[in-house]
């Protein structure tokens, strides 16, 4: 009887995981690639400042799913670890500590994602004062992206040992470990690497994360178990 409500709280964990997973992941994108995406050029001070005034609503809504992100990835670190706990205390615990570092990086980071909000109200606002707040935002989230990538790593590690789970998921999160930190490693090290780093991380990323929470949220719905490894 213990063995089975074990198993049926796994499952419940995983279900819960894989729901909060889904939302970082359609948050992130939400925020990053289909708002601020066509909001925001980096290299166009003139036309950013434009679109923040002419689309202030849709810029305040992309901020409110990194909001949402954030407050996800707050969540689901501890739900990781309630999942992981038996595979390996040190290790499961080692990883929620990375990701609340990141979490932390990311909830601080979201100040600048805000000042434009605050800039375009002043009548003499300087498109470029625009810019450095977004580049400056840009730069905490790859600072964010080394915490994750040792989160990513350990929680493949954690996903390989568990017999819950298929060990390529454990492989492909390992992966995305690397994309991440190569991604942020080639932005303060080695810019000519930069585009390449880029391709590499959104590949690694949504094969690795999405395959993890896709599975998370069918296991933990259909499976019989999350089988852990004492």
């Amino acid at each position: 009887m213990t063995s089975k409500l074990r198993a049926f709280s796994n499952r419940k964990i995983a279900r819960i995981a894989g729901g909060v997973y889904l939302g970082i992941i359609v948050g992130g994108l939400a925020g990053s690639m289909l708002i601020r995406g066509e909001l925001v050029d980096l290299q166009n001070a003139q036309y950013t400042l434009t679109q923040l005034v002419q689309q202030e609503v849709l810029y305040r809504w992309g901020f409110f799913s990194d909001l949402v992100m954030v407050i996800c990835d707050l969540v689901i670190a501890f739900l990781f670890y309630a999942l992981f706990r038996k595979v390996h205390h040190g290790i499961a615990a080692l990883a929620t500590l990375f990701r609340l570092l990141q979490t932390g990086v990311l909830a601080s980071n979201l100040v600048h994602l805000y000042q434009p909000l605050l800039l375009v109200q002043q009548p003499d606002v300087v498109p470029e004062r625009v810019i450095f707040h977004l580049q400056v935002f840009e730069m905490g989230y790859l600072i964010s992206g080394v915490f994750f990538a040792f989160n990513c790593l350990l929680m493949g590690y954690l996903v390989w040992k568990s017999s819950g789970f298929p060990k390529v998921l454990g492989i492909l999160l390992a992966l995305a470990g690397i994309g991440y930190g190569f991604n942020s490693l080639s932005h303060f090290v080695f810019p000519s690497a930069i585009e390449a780093s880029s391709q590499f991380m959104f590949f690694t990323a949504i094969v690795g994360e999405l395959g993890f929470c896709l599975y998370l949220l069918v296991v933990g719905s259909y499976g019989k178990s999350i089988a852990i490894s004492e």
